[in-house]
């Protein structure tokens, strides 16, 4: 097991902010799509809870988000279960505990792919790169 660096922790870091990224990985989201679909409480807690401790002065999270089922990563497509035409994707997913210096890698199964906007202090709206929802 490789010790995490700094430069580690700021890689993800750039992935969550999505900073960088487009120049990182050029992603497109694909059909199926539905947008302004509704999120249940549970995952909108999730999401809030994600952005307000990712971004210092969010103010707003949207309640609706646009779902997709497929996602286009530099020269790889994932699939997700929303796409009823493939077989969704697995993929190794990376947490790191705050205030540790612990990774944990964790297996799950792609249920969609989704994009939503979020408002900050100065009330400029953001749309954030594409996140997944998993189920492991």
């Amino acid at each position: 097991c490789v010790e995490p660096t700094e430069a580690v922790f700021d890689y993800y870091r750039r992935i969550d902010t999505g900073e960088g990224i487009d120049d990182d990985w050029p992603i497109q989201l694909k059909h199926p799509s539905k947008c302004n679909v509704k999120v249940t409480d549970d995952l909108y807690d999730e999401i809030q809870l994600f952005c307000t401790a990712t971004f210092d002065d969010v103010v707003y999270v949207s309640h609706r988000i646009d779902k997709f089922g497929r996602c286009y990563v530099n020269g790889t497509t994932y699939s997700s279960d929303y796409n009823s035409t493939d077989r969704a994707s697995v993929v190794k997913s990376v947490f790191v505990l705050s205030g540790t210096d612990e990774i944990h890698h964790y297996s799950g199964i792609i249920r969609f792919f989704f994009r939503i906007i979020i408002k900050h202090n100065d009330t400029t709206k953001q749309d954030l790169p594409p996140h997944m929802c998993l189920k492991t």
